[in-house]
Order: C-alpha cells, then structure tokens, then sequence
C-alpha cells in the first residue's frame, strides 16, 4: 500500500500602508495665511481587489474617500492657524484594513519691527545728532543685530530703545 501526501499552505493576505508629506513653504510657517501638505501614500502586502483610500487632514475640513486598484494615492491639506495637526489616511482592501498618520506642526510667521526715532524710515538727522532704536518682535525665540550695530544679542523687544550715539554725515543701516 502505497501513500502519498503534499501539504499546502496559504499565506494570509496582508495590507500595509506608508504615507510621507512635503510642505509648501517647507518651513511649515505660515505664508500668506496658508500652508499647503501633499502627502503620498503607498500600499503594500498581498490583499486583492480594489483599494478604499480616506484622508483626512484632520483640520476641520470633511474626509476624502478614493476607490481605486492604484496602490499609491496623494492628498493635500490647507492649514490657515499655527498648531499640531494629525493627518490621516485608512486603506481598505480584501477585507482587511490599516492605516498611519502623521504629526505635522505649523507655525506662526517670525515678525520683527525696527524703528528709529518711532519711524520705519529712512531718518534724517544733523551731524553729530543720535537715533533712538526701539523693536518688537513676535514669534521669536531670539534677537541678533547686525549692520552698524555689530553682532549682538538683544532682547526680543525693547519699547525704551537704545541710542546709536551722536553719527556723522554718512548712512547707516541697523538690521535685526
């Protein structure tokens, strides 16, 4: 009597899912009262059939929802405040599901106003005349001068000011 057997072994199907953004302005600040996400997300594993794709931007605007047998998928998000967002996507396919998200933070843009003499300039003075300087900045975590001052850290806001002390006949040009 002679037996014979063969085993077959069937794998589960697999889904997996991999998203990575890019950012417009890459600063992740915000320009123009907006930043713009693109992420792309890849599909892997061995499930079959159509693929159910669901963003979302997690930003208060509804979910997006694709069908479709392409195992990679973009989506944007507009951003119009400063904070820490959680875009999403979840992938259907064969039954099975997955998903990932990321953490994406926007920022406020870094502003800084330099006056001399109260005025934005340009300041005429007499010779061996002083400006006074005053600043405000927002958004910053430091202030560093550069120009007539030399390199100097400063305070990140100063309403009392500081002198240039008396200049002679020439222009000069403060930066911070």
């Amino acid at each position: 009597l002679a037996v014979d057997f063969v085993e077959v072994i069937v794998q589960a199907p697999t889904l997996d899912v991999s998203m990575s953004h890019s950012a417009s302005p890459s600063s992740h600040t915000l320009s123009g009262g907006q930043v713009i996400t693109s992420s792309s997300v890849v599909v892997g594993g061995t499930a079959a059939g159509d693929i159910t794709y669901t963003f979302n931007c997690n930003n208060g605007s509804a979910a997006q929802t694709v069908s479709t047998t392409n195992t990679s998928q973009s989506f944007s998000c507009t951003y119009t405040s400063a904070g820490t967002y959680n875009p999403s996507v979840s992938v259907s396919r064969g039954g099975l599901s997955a998903s990932t998200n990321e953490f994406v933070t926007i920022y406020n843009p870094i502003t800084v106003d330099l006056k001399a003499n109260n005025s934005n300039g340009p300041v005429s003075l007499f010779n061996n005349q002083a400006a006074n300087l005053t600043w405000t900045s927002s958004n910053a975590s430091s202030c560093t001068s550069s120009g007539q001052w030399g390199s100097f850290s400063k305070s990140l806001n100063n309403s009392i000011g500081e002198s240039t002390g008396a200049l002679l006949a020439g222009t000069y040009t403060y930066t911070l």
